[in-house]
Protein backbone atom coordinates (compact mmCIF):
# COMPACT_ATOMS: atom_id res chain seq x y z
CA UNK A 1 0.00 0.00 0.00
CA UNK A 2 1.18 3.50 -0.82
CA UNK A 3 0.55 7.11 -0.33
CA UNK A 4 1.54 10.45 -1.90
CA UNK A 5 -0.12 13.55 -0.17
CA UNK A 6 1.82 16.24 -1.68
CA UNK A 7 0.81 19.52 0.21
CA UNK A 8 -2.93 17.37 0.83
CA UNK A 9 -4.19 16.89 4.00
CA UNK A 10 -5.22 13.64 5.03
CA UNK A 11 -8.73 14.90 4.78
CA UNK A 12 -8.76 15.41 1.23
CA UNK A 13 -10.62 13.48 -1.53
CA UNK A 14 -8.12 11.33 -2.73
CA UNK A 15 -7.76 9.54 -6.00
CA UNK A 16 -7.11 5.53 -5.05
CA UNK A 17 -5.59 3.59 -7.53
CA UNK A 18 -5.68 -0.85 -7.55
CA UNK A 19 -3.53 -3.02 -9.27
CA UNK A 20 -1.85 -5.97 -8.78
CA UNK A 21 0.79 -5.04 -10.66
CA UNK A 22 3.43 -2.66 -8.98
CA UNK A 23 4.53 -1.42 -12.55
CA UNK A 24 1.42 -0.35 -13.02
CA UNK A 25 0.78 1.63 -9.75
CA UNK A 26 3.94 3.14 -10.68
CA UNK A 27 2.96 4.18 -14.22
CA UNK A 28 -0.50 5.76 -12.39
CA UNK A 29 1.67 7.67 -10.00
CA UNK A 30 3.91 9.13 -12.50
CA UNK A 31 0.62 10.44 -15.15
CA UNK A 32 -1.14 11.96 -11.91
CA UNK A 33 2.61 13.26 -10.63
CA UNK A 34 2.24 16.71 -10.73
CA UNK A 35 -1.69 17.10 -11.32
CA UNK A 36 -2.83 17.99 -8.32
CA UNK A 37 -4.69 15.19 -6.94
CA UNK A 38 -3.70 13.44 -3.41
CA UNK A 39 -2.94 9.77 -4.90
CA UNK A 40 -3.52 6.84 -3.09
CA UNK A 41 -2.06 2.80 -4.00
CA UNK A 42 -3.12 -0.42 -3.33
CA UNK A 43 -2.31 -3.94 -4.59
CA UNK A 44 -5.50 -5.96 -4.00
CA UNK A 45 -9.18 -5.04 -3.23
CA UNK A 46 -8.89 -6.26 0.43
CA UNK A 47 -6.47 -3.54 1.06
CA UNK A 48 -8.08 -0.60 -1.20
CA UNK A 49 -11.37 -1.40 0.69
CA UNK A 50 -9.57 -0.98 4.40
CA UNK A 51 -8.71 2.39 2.87
CA UNK A 52 -12.26 2.90 2.51
CA UNK A 53 -12.81 2.67 6.04
CA UNK A 54 -9.67 5.09 7.19
CA UNK A 55 -10.25 7.85 4.85
CA UNK A 56 -12.28 10.12 1.81
CA UNK A 57 -11.77 8.73 -1.68
CA UNK A 58 -13.23 10.20 -4.45
CA UNK A 59 -12.63 8.22 -7.49
CA UNK A 60 -11.55 4.15 -7.42
CA UNK A 61 -9.98 3.82 -10.38
CA UNK A 62 -9.02 -0.21 -10.39
CA UNK A 63 -7.54 -3.11 -12.81
CA UNK A 64 -10.92 -5.49 -13.57
CA UNK A 65 -8.74 -8.95 -13.31
CA UNK A 66 -6.88 -9.17 -9.80
CA UNK A 67 -5.92 -12.35 -7.75
CA UNK A 68 -8.72 -12.62 -5.27
CA UNK A 69 -11.21 -9.37 -5.36
CA UNK A 70 -11.87 -8.78 -8.53
CA UNK A 71 -12.55 -5.36 -10.51
CA UNK A 72 -16.24 -5.41 -10.57
CA UNK A 73 -16.61 -7.19 -6.80
CA UNK A 74 -13.99 -4.42 -5.51
CA UNK A 75 -16.09 -1.79 -6.79
CA UNK A 76 -19.39 -3.45 -6.12
CA UNK A 77 -18.36 -2.99 -2.32
CA UNK A 78 -17.44 0.77 -3.20
CA UNK A 79 -20.68 1.68 -4.14
CA UNK A 80 -22.13 0.32 -0.77
CA UNK A 81 -19.11 1.31 1.43
CA UNK A 82 -18.56 4.80 -0.21
CA UNK A 83 -21.70 5.55 -2.61
CA UNK A 84 -20.08 9.30 -3.42
CA UNK A 85 -16.94 7.59 -5.15
CA UNK A 86 -16.59 7.89 -8.85
CA UNK A 87 -16.01 4.10 -9.95
CA UNK A 88 -14.05 3.71 -12.93
CA UNK A 89 -12.49 0.13 -14.46
CA UNK A 90 -8.76 0.03 -15.97
CA UNK A 91 -8.07 -3.15 -18.04
CA UNK A 92 -5.90 -4.75 -20.50
CA UNK A 93 -8.94 -6.70 -22.37
CA UNK A 94 -11.25 -4.93 -24.73
CA UNK A 95 -14.12 -6.96 -23.60
CA UNK A 96 -17.63 -5.97 -23.69
CA UNK A 97 -19.00 -8.24 -21.17
CA UNK A 98 -17.14 -7.09 -19.14
CA UNK A 99 -17.60 -3.68 -19.14
CA UNK A 100 -21.41 -4.69 -19.27
CA UNK A 101 -20.85 -6.32 -15.60
CA UNK A 102 -18.97 -3.41 -14.23
CA UNK A 103 -21.25 -0.63 -15.32
CA UNK A 104 -24.23 -3.25 -14.39
CA UNK A 105 -23.20 -3.81 -10.92
CA UNK A 106 -20.83 -1.49 -10.37
CA UNK A 107 -21.78 1.92 -12.55
CA UNK A 108 -18.53 2.89 -13.74
CA UNK A 109 -18.39 6.16 -14.88
CA UNK A 110 -15.76 4.94 -17.67
CA UNK A 111 -14.20 2.14 -18.88
CA UNK A 112 -10.55 2.56 -20.08
CA UNK A 113 -8.63 0.34 -22.12
CA UNK A 114 -4.63 -0.51 -21.32
CA UNK A 115 -2.43 0.82 -22.47
CA UNK A 116 -4.22 3.95 -21.85
CA UNK A 117 -4.10 7.38 -23.28
CA UNK A 118 -2.54 9.70 -21.20
CA UNK A 119 -4.06 13.24 -22.16
CA UNK A 120 -7.81 10.93 -21.73
CA UNK A 121 -6.85 9.30 -18.86
CA UNK A 122 -6.10 12.64 -17.22
CA UNK A 123 -8.93 14.28 -18.91
CA UNK A 124 -11.48 11.32 -17.33
CA UNK A 125 -10.42 11.80 -14.07
CA UNK A 126 -10.54 15.57 -13.91
CA UNK A 127 -14.45 14.95 -15.11
CA UNK A 128 -14.22 12.66 -12.46
CA UNK A 129 -13.46 14.79 -9.69
CA UNK A 130 -15.78 17.22 -10.78
CA UNK A 131 -18.50 14.88 -11.00
CA UNK A 132 -17.82 13.95 -7.25
CA UNK A 133 -17.76 17.72 -6.21
CA UNK A 134 -20.99 18.38 -7.95
CA UNK A 135 -22.08 14.97 -6.12
CA UNK A 136 -21.27 16.00 -3.15
CA UNK A 137 -22.47 19.44 -2.84
CA UNK A 138 -25.70 17.93 -4.48
CA UNK A 139 -25.94 15.48 -1.02
CA UNK A 140 -25.28 18.45 1.14
CA UNK A 141 -27.97 19.97 -0.46
CA UNK A 142 -30.61 17.78 -0.02
CA UNK A 143 -29.77 16.93 3.12
CA UNK A 144 -30.15 20.76 4.73
CA UNK A 145 -33.43 20.49 2.47
CA UNK A 146 -34.88 17.54 4.13
CA UNK A 147 -34.23 19.32 7.35
CA UNK A 148 -35.70 22.28 6.03
CA UNK A 149 -38.40 20.34 4.94
CA UNK A 150 -39.00 18.78 8.69
CA UNK A 151 -39.15 22.07 9.84
CA UNK A 152 -42.18 22.68 7.47
CA UNK A 153 -43.87 19.60 8.41
CA UNK A 154 -43.67 20.92 11.91
CA UNK A 155 -44.98 24.19 11.22
CA UNK A 156 -47.95 22.27 8.91
CA UNK A 157 -48.65 19.91 11.55
CA UNK A 158 -48.88 23.20 14.19
CA UNK A 159 -51.23 24.57 11.51
CA UNK A 160 -53.39 22.06 11.53
CA UNK A 161 -53.86 22.29 15.57
CA UNK A 162 -54.57 25.71 15.24
CA UNK A 163 -57.14 25.52 12.52
CA UNK A 164 -59.21 24.09 15.77
CA UNK A 165 -59.07 26.82 17.73
CA UNK A 166 -58.81 29.75 15.02
CA UNK A 167 -59.82 29.66 11.47
CA UNK A 168 -58.86 33.48 11.04
CA UNK A 169 -54.89 32.44 11.91
CA UNK A 170 -54.76 30.10 8.94
CA UNK A 171 -54.12 32.90 6.36
CA UNK A 172 -51.14 34.19 8.01
CA UNK A 173 -49.76 30.79 8.58
CA UNK A 174 -50.16 29.90 5.03
CA UNK A 175 -47.94 33.13 4.07
CA UNK A 176 -45.40 32.44 6.96
CA UNK A 177 -44.78 29.03 5.06
CA UNK A 178 -45.39 30.84 1.54
CA UNK A 179 -42.24 32.66 2.69
CA UNK A 180 -40.40 30.20 3.40
CA UNK A 181 -41.14 28.05 0.55
CA UNK A 182 -39.43 31.71 -1.33
CA UNK A 183 -36.36 32.01 0.86
CA UNK A 184 -35.37 28.20 -0.02
CA UNK A 185 -35.74 28.99 -3.14
CA UNK A 186 -33.93 32.42 -3.07
CA UNK A 187 -31.58 30.54 -1.45
CA UNK A 188 -30.91 27.83 -4.02
CA UNK A 189 -30.88 30.76 -6.64
CA UNK A 190 -28.03 32.64 -4.44
CA UNK A 191 -25.95 29.19 -4.44
CA UNK A 192 -26.06 29.57 -8.31
CA UNK A 193 -25.19 32.65 -8.05
CA UNK A 194 -22.37 32.77 -5.72
CA UNK A 195 -20.74 29.92 -8.23
CA UNK A 196 -21.12 32.21 -10.87
CA UNK A 197 -19.02 34.37 -9.61
CA UNK A 198 -16.60 32.39 -8.48
CA UNK A 199 -16.34 31.06 -12.25
CA UNK A 200 -15.55 34.81 -13.12
CA UNK A 201 -13.48 34.96 -10.19
CA UNK A 202 -11.34 32.03 -11.65
CA UNK A 203 -11.20 33.76 -14.84
CA UNK A 204 -10.68 37.58 -14.20
CA UNK A 205 -10.08 38.51 -18.42
CA UNK A 206 -14.66 37.83 -18.32
CA UNK A 207 -14.87 38.99 -14.88
CA UNK A 208 -18.52 39.69 -14.17
CA UNK A 209 -18.89 38.13 -17.90
CA UNK A 210 -21.76 35.53 -16.80
CA UNK A 211 -24.05 38.10 -14.69
CA UNK A 212 -24.21 39.82 -18.04
CA UNK A 213 -24.89 37.50 -19.71
CA UNK A 214 -28.01 36.20 -17.54
CA UNK A 215 -29.07 39.91 -17.36
CA UNK A 216 -29.07 39.90 -21.42
CA UNK A 217 -30.79 36.47 -21.68
CA UNK A 218 -33.45 37.13 -19.39
CA UNK A 219 -34.28 40.34 -21.11
CA UNK A 220 -34.38 38.40 -24.62
CA UNK A 221 -36.52 35.65 -22.82
CA UNK A 222 -39.15 38.40 -21.90
CA UNK A 223 -39.34 39.77 -25.18
CA UNK A 224 -40.06 36.28 -26.75
CA UNK A 225 -42.48 35.60 -24.34
CA UNK A 226 -40.29 32.76 -22.00
CA UNK A 227 -41.88 32.37 -18.67
CA UNK A 228 -41.80 30.73 -15.21
CA UNK A 229 -39.68 27.46 -15.16
CA UNK A 230 -38.55 27.71 -18.85
CA UNK A 231 -37.60 30.99 -17.75
CA UNK A 232 -36.04 29.73 -14.56
CA UNK A 233 -33.95 27.07 -16.14
CA UNK A 234 -32.58 29.96 -18.93
CA UNK A 235 -31.31 31.67 -16.27
CA UNK A 236 -29.40 29.40 -14.14
CA UNK A 237 -28.02 28.38 -17.60
CA UNK A 238 -27.21 31.38 -18.67
CA UNK A 239 -24.89 31.87 -15.18
CA UNK A 240 -23.41 28.73 -15.47
CA UNK A 241 -22.81 28.21 -18.93
CA UNK A 242 -18.68 28.43 -18.67
CA UNK A 243 -19.02 25.99 -15.80
CA UNK A 244 -17.15 23.72 -17.82
CA UNK A 245 -14.62 25.64 -18.62
CA UNK A 246 -13.34 25.12 -14.77
CA UNK A 247 -11.78 21.85 -16.55
CA UNK A 248 -9.75 23.45 -19.19
CA UNK A 249 -6.43 25.09 -18.17
CA UNK A 250 -5.38 28.67 -17.44
CA UNK A 251 -3.12 28.46 -19.25
CA UNK A 252 -5.81 28.78 -22.50
CA UNK A 253 -8.79 30.31 -21.14
CA UNK A 254 -5.99 33.63 -20.68
CA UNK A 255 -5.39 33.20 -24.30
CA UNK A 256 -7.56 35.29 -26.73
CA UNK A 257 -9.14 33.71 -29.03
CA UNK A 258 -7.36 34.23 -32.41
CA UNK A 259 -3.91 33.05 -30.61
CA UNK A 260 -4.82 29.89 -29.63
CA UNK A 261 -3.52 26.82 -31.35
CA UNK A 262 -5.83 23.97 -32.91
CA UNK A 263 -5.24 21.64 -30.04
CA UNK A 264 -6.07 24.42 -27.59
CA UNK A 265 -8.67 24.84 -29.85
CA UNK A 266 -10.03 21.40 -29.30
CA UNK A 267 -9.63 21.71 -25.78
CA UNK A 268 -11.79 24.39 -25.13
CA UNK A 269 -14.29 23.44 -27.32
CA UNK A 270 -15.05 20.55 -24.70
CA UNK A 271 -16.37 22.61 -22.20
CA UNK A 272 -19.83 23.03 -23.30
CA UNK A 273 -19.77 19.03 -22.58
CA UNK A 274 -17.73 19.59 -19.62
CA UNK A 275 -20.22 21.59 -18.34
CA UNK A 276 -23.27 19.41 -18.74
CA UNK A 277 -21.84 16.95 -17.27
CA UNK A 278 -21.02 19.08 -14.01
CA UNK A 279 -24.21 19.24 -13.77
CA UNK A 280 -26.75 16.55 -14.77
CA UNK A 281 -26.24 14.42 -11.84
CA UNK A 282 -28.34 17.59 -10.15
CA UNK A 283 -32.34 16.33 -11.28
CA UNK A 284 -33.52 19.99 -11.10
CA UNK A 285 -30.81 21.20 -13.12
CA UNK A 286 -30.59 18.59 -16.26
CA UNK A 287 -32.75 20.58 -18.38
CA UNK A 288 -30.19 23.74 -17.67
CA UNK A 289 -27.64 21.50 -18.83
CA UNK A 290 -28.73 20.93 -21.77
CA UNK A 291 -29.18 24.68 -22.86
CA UNK A 292 -25.43 24.71 -21.62
CA UNK A 293 -24.43 21.76 -23.98
CA UNK A 294 -25.79 23.74 -27.18
CA UNK A 295 -25.20 26.94 -26.36
CA UNK A 296 -22.33 26.88 -28.79
CA UNK A 297 -24.34 25.30 -31.87
CA UNK A 298 -24.46 27.66 -34.81
CA UNK A 299 -27.77 28.46 -36.05
CA UNK A 300 -27.01 27.24 -39.87
CA UNK A 301 -24.79 24.52 -38.45
CA UNK A 302 -21.05 23.51 -37.90
CA UNK A 303 -20.98 25.04 -33.96
CA UNK A 304 -20.11 22.24 -31.24
CA UNK A 305 -20.75 19.96 -29.89
CA UNK A 306 -23.38 18.23 -32.09
CA UNK A 307 -23.24 20.31 -34.87
CA UNK A 308 -26.92 20.94 -35.04
CA UNK A 309 -28.56 23.69 -36.39
CA UNK A 310 -31.84 25.92 -36.89
CA UNK A 311 -34.82 25.21 -34.65
CA UNK A 312 -33.10 21.63 -33.44
CA UNK A 313 -31.04 23.89 -31.46
CA UNK A 314 -32.98 24.94 -28.44
CA UNK A 315 -34.36 28.22 -27.53
CA UNK A 316 -32.56 28.60 -24.60
CA UNK A 317 -29.35 27.36 -26.45
CA UNK A 318 -29.81 30.18 -28.93
CA UNK A 319 -30.42 33.04 -26.36
CA UNK A 320 -27.60 32.28 -24.74
CA UNK A 321 -25.17 31.98 -27.64
CA UNK A 322 -26.49 35.64 -28.56
CA UNK A 323 -26.04 37.19 -25.00
CA UNK A 324 -22.81 35.26 -24.55
CA UNK A 325 -20.93 36.43 -28.02
CA UNK A 326 -22.38 40.13 -28.08
CA UNK A 327 -20.91 40.30 -23.87
CA UNK A 328 -17.64 39.26 -25.78
CA UNK A 329 -17.38 41.79 -28.60
CA UNK A 330 -18.03 44.57 -26.33
CA UNK A 331 -15.48 43.26 -24.05
CA UNK A 332 -12.82 41.59 -26.11
CA UNK A 333 -10.28 39.26 -24.55
CA UNK A 334 -6.72 40.04 -24.67
CA UNK A 335 -7.24 43.34 -26.21
CA UNK A 336 -6.98 45.40 -23.34
CA UNK A 337 -9.95 48.06 -24.32
CA UNK A 338 -14.04 47.52 -25.09
CA UNK A 339 -15.35 47.97 -28.13
CA UNK A 340 -18.43 50.56 -28.94
CA UNK A 341 -22.06 49.25 -28.90
CA UNK A 342 -22.43 50.02 -32.43
CA UNK A 343 -19.47 47.96 -33.38
CA UNK A 344 -20.48 45.09 -31.11
CA UNK A 345 -23.94 44.94 -32.57
CA UNK A 346 -22.87 45.55 -36.48
CA UNK A 347 -20.81 42.17 -35.43
CA UNK A 348 -23.45 40.54 -34.45
CA UNK A 349 -25.92 41.61 -36.97
CA UNK A 350 -23.44 40.09 -40.24
CA UNK A 351 -22.96 37.11 -38.20
CA UNK A 352 -26.94 36.84 -37.85
CA UNK A 353 -28.05 33.67 -39.87
CA UNK A 354 -25.04 31.65 -39.85
CA UNK A 355 -23.80 31.64 -36.37
CA UNK A 356 -27.03 33.08 -34.73
CA UNK A 357 -30.95 33.02 -35.13
CA UNK A 358 -31.95 36.06 -36.39
CA UNK A 359 -35.13 36.77 -34.01
CA UNK A 360 -33.19 36.17 -31.00
CA UNK A 361 -30.67 39.41 -32.31
CA UNK A 362 -33.61 40.74 -33.03
CA UNK A 363 -34.58 40.42 -29.66
CA UNK A 364 -31.38 41.65 -28.55
CA UNK A 365 -31.33 44.97 -29.77
CA UNK A 366 -33.70 46.82 -27.35
CA UNK A 367 -31.76 45.72 -24.20
CA UNK A 368 -28.50 46.69 -25.73
CA UNK A 369 -29.82 50.77 -26.32
CA UNK A 370 -31.69 50.37 -22.94
CA UNK A 371 -28.48 49.46 -21.20
CA UNK A 372 -26.23 52.12 -22.62
CA UNK A 373 -29.21 54.68 -22.09
CA UNK A 374 -28.47 53.58 -18.28
CA UNK A 375 -25.24 53.87 -18.55
CA UNK A 376 -25.19 57.49 -19.49
CA UNK A 377 -24.87 60.72 -17.15
CA UNK A 378 -24.86 59.64 -13.59
CA UNK A 379 -22.51 60.89 -10.41
CA UNK A 380 -20.79 59.11 -8.11
CA UNK A 381 -22.61 59.87 -4.40
CA UNK A 382 -21.66 58.35 -1.29
CA UNK A 383 -23.88 56.91 1.54
CA UNK A 384 -23.75 54.57 4.36
CA UNK A 385 -24.76 51.27 4.95
CA UNK A 386 -28.07 52.35 6.57
CA UNK A 387 -29.20 53.94 3.67
CA UNK A 388 -29.18 51.08 1.41
CA UNK A 389 -32.51 50.48 -0.31
CA UNK A 390 -34.31 47.45 -2.08
CA UNK A 391 -33.49 47.74 -5.71
CA UNK A 392 -30.67 49.07 -5.78
CA UNK A 393 -27.67 47.17 -8.48
CA UNK A 394 -24.27 46.09 -6.82
CA UNK A 395 -21.45 47.29 -8.96
CA UNK A 396 -18.77 45.61 -7.11
CA UNK A 397 -18.63 42.14 -5.09
CA UNK A 398 -19.65 42.66 -1.41
CA UNK A 399 -16.87 40.98 0.27
CA UNK A 400 -16.20 40.65 4.04
CA UNK A 401 -12.79 41.89 5.45
CA UNK A 402 -11.83 38.06 5.64
CA UNK A 403 -12.42 37.87 2.44
CA UNK A 404 -15.46 35.81 2.12
CA UNK A 405 -17.91 36.91 -0.98
CA UNK A 406 -21.48 37.68 0.41
CA UNK A 407 -23.00 38.92 -3.55
CA UNK A 408 -21.95 39.36 -6.52
CA UNK A 409 -21.61 42.51 -8.30
CA UNK A 410 -24.62 43.45 -10.56
CA UNK A 411 -27.14 41.54 -8.24
CA UNK A 412 -30.40 43.92 -7.48
CA UNK A 413 -30.76 44.21 -3.94
CA UNK A 414 -33.61 42.26 -2.11
CA UNK A 415 -34.77 42.70 1.43
CA UNK A 416 -32.61 39.24 2.14
CA UNK A 417 -29.91 41.15 0.51
CA UNK A 418 -30.04 44.42 2.22
CA UNK A 419 -30.50 42.88 5.70
CA UNK A 420 -27.45 40.82 5.11
CA UNK A 421 -25.14 43.47 4.24
CA UNK A 422 -26.43 44.91 7.41
CA UNK A 423 -25.56 42.19 9.02
CA UNK A 424 -22.34 42.20 8.35
CA UNK A 425 -21.65 45.37 8.92
CA UNK A 426 -22.43 45.43 12.79
CA UNK A 427 -19.34 43.07 13.25
CA UNK A 428 -17.29 44.36 10.02
CA UNK A 429 -16.73 47.56 10.47
CA UNK A 430 -14.30 47.57 7.06
CA UNK A 431 -17.95 47.49 5.28
CA UNK A 432 -19.33 51.11 5.88
CA UNK A 433 -18.45 52.97 3.19
CA UNK A 434 -20.82 52.49 0.12
CA UNK A 435 -20.75 54.73 -3.10
CA UNK A 436 -24.19 54.91 -5.32
CA UNK A 437 -24.55 56.27 -8.93
CA UNK A 438 -27.43 58.78 -10.17
CA UNK A 439 -28.39 60.58 -12.29
CA UNK A 440 -27.12 63.63 -13.29
CA UNK A 441 -30.13 65.15 -14.83
CA UNK A 442 -32.11 63.78 -11.71
CA UNK A 443 -29.98 64.76 -8.51
CA UNK A 444 -32.54 66.44 -6.60
CA UNK A 445 -34.09 62.83 -5.76
CA UNK A 446 -31.05 61.72 -3.82
CA UNK A 447 -29.87 58.34 -3.15
CA UNK A 448 -33.29 57.24 -4.22
CA UNK A 449 -33.72 58.02 -7.57
CA UNK A 450 -33.94 56.20 -10.58
CA UNK A 451 -31.45 53.84 -11.64
CA UNK A 452 -29.67 53.87 -8.86
CA UNK A 453 -26.33 52.10 -9.30
CA UNK A 454 -24.07 50.99 -5.76
CA UNK A 455 -21.01 49.92 -5.24
CA UNK A 456 -19.70 48.42 -1.53
CA UNK A 457 -16.21 48.85 -0.68
CA UNK A 458 -13.56 48.93 2.37
CA UNK A 459 -12.62 51.57 4.13
CA UNK A 460 -8.58 52.37 4.21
Amino acid sequence: MGQVDRDHSSNDPALMCVDDEANVLSSLLRVFDGEGYRVLLASNGEDALSVLERQEVAIVLTDLNMPGMSGIELLKHVKTKSPLAVRMMLTAEADLEAAMQAINYGEVFRFIVKPWCEPELKNAVAQAFNLYHVCAENQRLTELTLEQNKLLEDWNSRLKEEVKKQTASILDKNQELEGLYRQLEGNFVDTIKTFAALLDMHDPETCSHSRRVTRASRFIADKLGIEGEELRTLEIAAMLHDVGKIGIPDTILRKPPYALTRIEKEILQKHPVLGENCVQSITRLCDAGRLIRHHHEHFAGGGYPDRISGEVIPLGSRIIAVADAFDRELHPQGQGHEVSVREALKQMRSQTGSLFDPRVVNALIPFVYEESNKANGSVEVGIPISSLKVGMVLTRNVVTGSGILLIAKGETLTPVYVERIKNYARIDPSMAKLYIYQRMNNADDGPEGDNVLLEVEKDG
